[in-house]
């Protein structure tokens, strides 16, 4: 794929369909890439900082949806949104490898009055301590703690233990958080009852 014989040219690009620009007129300015041979498909090209360039179509009122989601998010760019998105699925391409090692915490909130809760909590903690790094308890009111456990191993086992913990009556609500070390992907699985 080679572009050759290739030169920068400053055009005027006019809104509105009129040829002039003028104290009414409303007009933009564009460098387009103007070229006497191709010899690609011209679909996407390498910048000079090493970031490829694609064209993405979208039907207008998705594209108008788009745009209104990222400005509530903050993003500065439709680039940097999309950049975002696509990490999300590459991530997401690790929850499905049960052999995949990962680091995490596991947030539990559970009502310390109901039955043997805190008990069946300890067990599991203790049959599973391979995996456990350290915990964090802390009261948050009369009868509701929340617990957060530092874990690692892998995904299939965390997903596991995770499963197990939320599942004891008395755990209001539950979620793992977690990364991959090789890639600082961010993935959650949360659990409500």
């Amino acid at each position: 794929m080679y572009i050759t014989r290739c030169r920068v040219v400053l055009i005027k690009v006019i809104r509105g369909g009129d040829r002039k620009c003028g104290k009414n007129r409303k007009c933009s300015f564009a460098y387009v890439l103007r070229c006497d041979r191709i010899i690609s498909m011209l679909f996407h090209y390498v910048d000079m900082d090493g970031v490829t360039r694609i064209g993405v179509s979208l039907e207008p009122e998705l594209l108008k949806e788009f745009d209104e989601v990222i400005m509530k998010k903050g993003y500065v760019s439709r680039s940097e949104a999309i950049r975002d998105l696509v990490r999300d699925a590459l991530a997401e391409n690790e929850w499905k490898n049960p052999d995949q090692y990962m680091v995490g915490i596991i947030v539990m909130i559970y009502d310390h009055t109901v039955g043997s809760v805190k008990e069946k909590l300890m067990n599991i903690q203790h049959a599973r301590g391979h995996s456990i790094n350290t915990t964090i308890h802390v009261h948050l009111d009369h009868d509701r703690c929340m617990e957060m456990l530092l874990v690692s191993g892998h995904l299939g086992d965390l997903k596991e233990l995770t499963d197990e913990i939320t599942s004891v009556k008395g755990v209001l609500r539950g979620k793992l958080t977690m990364v991959s070390p090789t890639t600082g992907n961010m993935h959650h699985i949360g659990h409500r009852h």
